[in-house]
């Protein structure tokens, strides 16, 4: 629910606001959530980058090791 300042402020019963106030907080703890969410799904993707670049760099380290084996030879 989305509910302005102005809104909030014109209600003329204090329950009317204590809902709306309610309905505000539960509006951002919803948002709050999604964010953690979200930090959560960027903290799993930034380990499987890590283990790509992990995976790439020992790869690369195999093959110069490789190459430079068989130029001696």
């Amino acid at each position: 629910m989305n509910i302005t300042k102005e809104t909030f402020l014109k209600a003329e019963d204090p329950k009317n606001r204590d809902a709306m106030l309610y309905d505000m907080l539960a509006g951002i703890a919803e948002k709050i959530e999604e964010c953690n969410k979200m930090k959560e799904e960027v903290d799993g993707f930034k380990a499987q980058v890590s283990f790509v670049k992990r995976l790439f760099l020992a790869v690369a380290t195999i093959f110069t090791a490789v190459s430079a084996w068989l130029a001696k030879s």
